[in-house]
């Protein structure tokens, strides 16, 4: 007896609805998988810059209290490579400069760079030239600007707010660097510009404290960014940090005169 086999061919129609739920489907989960992926980097950044606290703590006991040099950190023969080896089970340099989310930073050409043995690092994190010990200082004295090597203690007279001072944060580099580290003030006639601060992470720039506790920085909401958080928008202007300013780091002179807190962001 033979057998006749019916064979079913889906229609068009049905076809076309399988294909349209399942954009509907990847519509729905795509901001889900987007915001989980955006969740995991903004906690390895905060993991990373928390070893950053650790290492800056190991240095500073080891160098009768000094806190390490923003200029000179990843240099071997500085103590803070070996500092954070020792406090991260052995990363070299290389592996503790980028932010895992810094590719808005290099897309936009703003990585920083410094050399170490002759090989060139790529930088999206800075240390604060205000808060830590920095060999390039600048000061105006009588009138003139120049260079003051700048080494500070925990035990400095600015340190009177250390959960209140950032020490290293999510960074970006501008054309005219010719330092490493982020530092408050911002040239007046770079409107647009956020300086070496960058808040990739929503509106975030995370950050580790000197008192060691890892937070950020986010730019209050009637402040409007653009380039993922690397410039203010056409228009927008903030409250650029100075040097008596919290969280970006007060300077040793200015504490006495009395220091506030940035209007234009909010902090733990």
């Amino acid at each position: 007896m033979s057998r006749f086999f019916r064979v079913h061919f889906f229609t068009l129609i049905e076809l076309l609805t399988v294909i349209a739920i399942i954009a509907v489907l990847a519509a729905m989960l795509l901001p889900t998988l987007s915001r989980a992926r955006s969740k995991a980097t903004d906690s390895a950044c905060l993991n990373l810059l928390k070893q950053y606290g650790v290492a800056t703590a190991i240095y500073s006991m080891s160098w009768d209290g000094y806190l390490p040099d923003v200029q000179t950190y990843l240099l071997p023969e500085s103590g803070f490579a070996e500092a954070f080896a020792a406090s991260a089970g052995g990363s070299m340099p290389e592996k503790i400069t980028r932010c895992p989310a810094d590719g808005s930073t290099a897309s936009l050409g703003r990585l920083g760079e410094t050399s170490i043995n002759g090989k060139t690092l790529q930088l999206s994190y800075g240390g604060s030239g205000n808060t830590l010990s920095n060999s390039l200082s600048g000061r105006k004295i009588n009138g003139v600007f120049v260079t003051v090597p700048d080494f500070v203690k925990v035990a400095d007279s600015r340190i009177k707010q250390p959960a209140k001072s950032f020490i290293w944060c999510d960074y970006q580099a501008r054309s005219s660097d010719s330092h490493v580290g982020f530092y408050p003030a911002v040239p007046p006639d770079n409107s647009d510009s956020l300086g070496n601060i960058a808040f990739r992470h929503a509106r975030r720039c995370n950050a580790v404290y000197l008192d060691g506790h890892t937070g950020f920085a986010r730019m209050n909401n009637n402040i409007v960014l653009c380039d993922n958080g690397h410039n203010l928008a056409p228009g927008y202007t903030w409250a650029r940090p100075s040097n008596t300013q919290y969280p970006f780091g007060p300077r040793a002179a200015n504490v006495a005169k009395g220091v506030s807190d940035n209007p234009s962001v909010t902090y733990q």
